[in-house]
């Protein structure tokens, strides 16, 4: 697991993982240069040592030590490693304890002396500040803890704000009791400074002489100590809360208890003992399901791991655990990593354990014994969210689902709906907690099962916010079309467009990447840029792991991050399918250095054969004729095209002829133009609209127009285009030239027939736009 630890904007960027951790990210150098922000691992627990020439700083960082402690949080890293087994857990330890922070020094012969402060204040200002309290104790409590800011926000204007108050909450008076009280109360003040006054005439020099250790602790001295032991994130404000309470000490004291001496736990305490359940947004069981955990996949071999210990801080502290077992060979060092006393139980613990080994019963002893009445557990497991009910449930964009179902209603040829699409439309209720059933669980705790939309709130700072989980709901736009048909039979080859956007993924556009379907089930990907497997399990639903385990090949473009960012992790889901057939990988220089030098146990099996693109053109490359006899393919070569170095389009011939061009990001090339003539299908980028052919030659990219020309020149049967910038949500505008050949925009999730009947289907679509 890996953590990422910044702010947005900041110049630094701290990444901190297992070993490794500064291999793969010195890997990223060959297609991310960016200087900022800035870089800097730390590998838990030992390191790899420093890849030379990094652009990364790197750090080794000690286990069980802390990594941040700032007013707001500590991040309390643990390393593991199956080749050092975990001691006995000590009895009576707690983590967090160990690193709590020192009391302050007691210093009696250098205290300085008290600031000199004028202590006085007005009558009426403490008339209005017990109204004010008064006021938003009875009329809204949460607004209780922002007197202060509130009142010096309208120091001066107190009748404007009480008429403001007033007009929204209702008309306030003060209790006659409490107004007496604080009257006399004034009237005692003000009697006690004039006899503080005379008195002080009269102190005599012995008084003055008397031991430091004698001397009233001060109101800084006090507010120091106390925010040391309640809320750390106040100390650098401090200066600002005396300024507000000037003149006020007890009034601070008296709030500042209220607010936080009677909230926090004593480690003492029994952990159940006297603690209110909190509020929770939860819904009723009628919601939820049980669910059975998904079955076991061979896991890749890891050899080290870091769990996390979070602790947020404030006026009552949650701390958080990380959890994330690989495989049940770790199972014995949960009791040795987490241990916690009764003030450091966590409030959420996070497993990114699969199901079937959270359920084991080992496991399960270990939650039930770590979990106190307000603790939550939220499970990460993907394989339960895809098994129940066709995985209907694990849209995280909506707006893209929802758009994908319209254009099934506009197309259902053409946008053909996976099982998942399918049971949407059968369901009646489409926001329901799934939660992972235990053998033999106590009530106390319950595994919910990380869903889109789902948020958990570790603190209320509103009267109408709640703790707990809260579910966001999805509701679904139906098409009247009939989704529950299957989709028509597909004749020849198939196209599938993964990813039709530029740059990062928008709400309706991936990144770059093409599924070829040249026979059932056996494929290549023509570009993977990231998202490209949750496409994949988006187009084809439980049918995804027979598509990456049947692919033949993957062509890479050029070295951008949008072209193959997605590689990574279907060379990992392959790797859980047991793939028997080789995979070839045919990239630029730069991917196949990115992806070596970071290498896994998982990333590179016997099987995946890994080939740049300028070896794989020379017609006596081994892996080239042993690649068009397993496929039947006639031909696959690269053309360098104009964009930045090394960058390639490619011309495909499929075993029946017909000839497939994808010209990658360029500028209009002749030389693409001339390699693939008479295509069949020109699949070309088309970034920008024809207005912005600047933009396009600085950028060296194409126009709409421009790729509508080079198809005309290339006298290609079909142009479809592609790779839109995502500044055009749909479509970018038409192109005013009048070409008179066939041509197509892509849309993420369009599966194309490159038979002549498919072709007739997306030209009448095209119409239909």
């Amino acid at each position: 697991m890996i953590l990422a630890l910044g702010t947005c904007g900041a110049p630094r960027l701290d990444v901190v993982g297992p070993r490794g951790t500064h291999r793969y990210l010195t890997s990223t150098a060959s297609f991310a240069k960016r200087q900022y922000p800035s870089l800097h691992c730390a590998e838990v627990g030992g390191g790899d040592g420093p890849t030379p020439q990094s652009h990364v700083s790197f750090k080794e960082h000690s286990s069980d030590a802390l990594f941040v402690d700032d007013p707001y949080v500590r991040v309390l890293p643990l390393a593991a490693s199956l080749d050092r087994p975990p001691p006995p857990a000590a009895v009576g330890t707690c983590r967090l304890c160990r690193h709590a922070p020192p009391p302050p020094a007691h210093k009696p012969t250098t205290v300085s002396a008290p600031i000199a402060r004028d202590m006085r204040v007005s009558s009426a200002e403490n008339k209005f500040l017990e109204w004010l309290t008064a006021f938003y104790t009875a009329k809204d409590p949460s607004k209780v803890p922002y007197i202060a800011v509130i009142a010096n926000k309208y120091k001066g204007r107190y009748d404007d704000l009480r008429s403001m108050l007033e007009a929204k909450y209702g008309v306030f008076e003060l209790p006659p009791s409490e107004s007496s009280s604080s009257s006399s109360s004034d009237d005692d003040d003000d009697d006690a400074d004039d006899e503080t006054e005379n008195k002080s005439d009269d102190v005599t020099d012995a008084t003055t002489a008397a031991s430091v250790d004698e001397q009233p602790e001060t109101i800084e001295m006090w507010l120091r100590r106390f925010y040391l032991v309640h809320n750390p994130a106040m100390i650098p404000r401090m200066a600002s809360v005396l300024r507000t309470y000037e003149g006020r000490d007890e009034h601070l004291k008296t709030m500042l208890q209220t607010k936080y001496a009677t909230k926090r736990p004593t480690p003492d305490a029994s952990p159940d003992a006297e603690v209110k359940k909190p509020k929770t947004t939860e819904r009723s069981p009628d919601y939820a399901v049980f669910v059975p955990p998904a079955p076991t996949d061979a896991s890749p071999p890891v050899d080290n791991v870091v769990f996390y210990i979070l602790e947020f801080k404030g006026a009552s502290p949650s701390v958080v655990w990380l959890v994330d077992l690989p495989s049940a060979s770790w199972l014995p060092f949960l009791s040795h990593h987490f241990t916690a006393c009764a003030a450091h139980r966590p409030s959420l613990v996070v497993h990114f354990t699969k199901s079937s080994i959270a359920v084991h019963p080992t496991y399960t002893q270990w939650v039930d014994a770590h979990s106190g009445s307000v603790t939550r557990h939220l499970l990460f497991d993907g394989g339960v969210l895809a098994a129940y009910d066709a995985g209907r449930l694990g849209f995280a964009f909506t707006a893209s689902a929802q758009h994908r179902l319209s254009l099934f209603e506009k197309a259902p040829t053409l946008f053909p709906l996976s099982p998942a699409f399918q049971a949407v439309a059968n369901a009646s209720e489409t926001h329901l907690q799934l939660r992972v059933k235990v053998p033999s669980t106590p009530a106390s705790y319950i595994f919910q099962v990380a869903q889109p939309g789902m948020t958990y709130l570790l603190h209320a700072a509103k009267a109408h916010q709640a703790i707990g989980f809260s579910y966001a709901p999805c509701a679904w736009t139906l098409p009247t079309t009939a989704m529950a048909v299957p989709p028509p039979p597909v004749d020849g080859h198939t196209i599938t467009f993964l990813g039709t956007g530029s740059a990062a993924p928008s709400k309706l556009r991936n990144s770059s990447a093409i599924y070829l379907e040249y026979a059932p089930y056996a494929g290549m990907l023509i570009d993977c840029g990231e998202g490209t497997f949750g496409q994949l399990w988006r187009q084809f639903g439980t049918e995804t792991r027979a598509r990456i385990r049947d692919l033949s090949c993957i062509w890479l473009s050029h070295k951008h991050a949008d072209h193959h960012c997605g590689l990574v992790r279907i060379l990992y889901e392959r790797s859980l399918c047991h793939a028997r057939l080789p995979l070839l990988v045919i990239a630029p220089d730069d991917i196949l250095q990115y992806v070596t030098q970071w290498r896994q146990a998982w990333a590179a099996p016997h099987n995946v054969h890994f080939v740049s693109i300028n070896a794989f053109n020379q017609h006596g490359h081994p892996s080239r004729s042993q690649f068009l006899q397993g496929t039947g393919f006639r031909d696959l070569y690269s053309v360098p095209v104009q964009h930045c170095y090394d960058a390639y389009g490619l011309i495909l011939v499929l075993a029946d002829g017909t000839k497939l061009v994808y010209s990658g990001d360029t500028r209009p090339c002749a030389r693409l133009v001339s390699q693939g003539m008479h295509a069949d299908v020109l699949i070309h980028e088309a970034t920008f609209e024809d207005t912005m052919l600047d933009d396009a030659i600085k950028k060296k990219h194409s126009t709409v127009g421009e790729a509508i020309q080079v198809g005309h020149d290339m006298r290609a049967r079909t142009t479809l285009l592609t790779h839109f910038s995502q500044r055009y949500p749909s479509l970018p505008p038409r192109a005013s030239s009048g070409v008179d050949a066939a041509v197509g925009f892509a849309f993420d999730g369009m599966r194309v027939s490159l038979s002549r009947r498919g072709l007739a289907d997306l030209a009448a679509f095209m119409h239909s736009l």
